[in-house]
């Protein structure tokens, strides 16, 4: 059962997308289309799931599923997976590179680097410390809206800085 992602409780499950390039803002409204009609019939062993997505930035998928009345199942999750690579193949995009990094300087535009590209950036200080970047590992709405974008040093990714 689709609703607004605003409804979802804080403890919502979630699951971020990243896009390894932009997406283009003409399939914005196609894919947001895919995702309610795809939301609106999740379930879990029969059992219909309160759901929703957001697409921020022009980079990020982020799909939240209430997890209070009715449980997630192994089997939903895997619906879940199987439909954004749907996405990938019906838009030509990537969500499931994981070695690349996005990262942002102030308000700036979200860039994306390849990991070793990233070492790279951090070692000749092409970047300074004061850079956010995206916990892509986050596990509900909460986490989402307080530590999903995060200072370098709250990352995995500040070990590079501390390589340099």
């Amino acid at each position: 059962m689709y609703t607004g992602f605003e409804k979802l409780n804080k403890s919502s499950k979630v699951w971020v997308f990243q896009s390894s390039s932009e997406i283009p803002a003409s399939l914005l409204q196609n894919i947001s289309i895919d995702s309610k009609d795809f939301l609106e019939q999740l379930n879990s062993h029969g059992r219909s799931l309160k759901s929703s997505f957001k697409l921020l930035y022009n980079h990020f998928l982020i799909i939240g599923v209430e997890n209070s009345k009715n449980e997630i199942s192994g089997c939903s999750i895997d619906t879940i997976t199987r439909f954004v690579k749907k996405l990938e193949l019906k838009y030509n995009l990537s969500f499931f590179d994981r070695l690349i990094v996005k990262y942002k300087k102030n308000n700036e535009d979200i860039k994306s680097t390849s990991l070793n590209e990233f070492k790279t950036i951090c070692k000749t200080k092409m970047i300074d410390d004061d850079i956010t970047v995206f916990n892509n590992l986050v596990k509900n709405i909460d986490e989402l809206e307080n530590i999903w974008e995060t200072n370098i040093h709250n990352s995995w990714l500040k070990r590079f800085l501390d390589d340099a």
